[in-house]
């Protein structure tokens, strides 16, 4: 069985090279630290329900619930360096504006 990945991170290094490859030039390329404050933790299951699905789609149904609790448990140990930050999704978001090589 051919699995496909959930989702694709580049580098900033890949994602140009990959751009070049396709006829484009990379104006402007930045990586910032984001951060999602979901105050409850209810809240921060809810949104990981419904966008994890590709993590989760190949669990049964009623499994899903749980692992998503599990993977918020551990998140919250690496990611949450203050209490207040537990309910916090912190991410990367690459920015890029493309243009046509010429």
């Amino acid at each position: 069985m051919v699995r496909e990945r959930g989702y694709v991170h580049f580098t900033p290094e890949e994602y140009q090279a990959l751009a070049a490859q396709n006829g484009l030039r990379v104006i402007a390329l930045q990586v910032k630290a984001e951060a999602w404050d979901f105050k409850t933790r209810n809240a921060f299951r809810a949104f990981c329900l419904a966008t994890c699905v590709a993590w989760t789609r190949l669990l049964p149904e009623d499994k899903r619930r749980a692992f998503i609790i599990e993977v918020l448990d551990r998140y919250r140990t690496v990611a949450a360096d203050n209490p207040p930050e537990e309910n916090t999704f912190k991410f990367y978001q690459l920015e890029v504006v493309l243009a046509p090589k010429g």
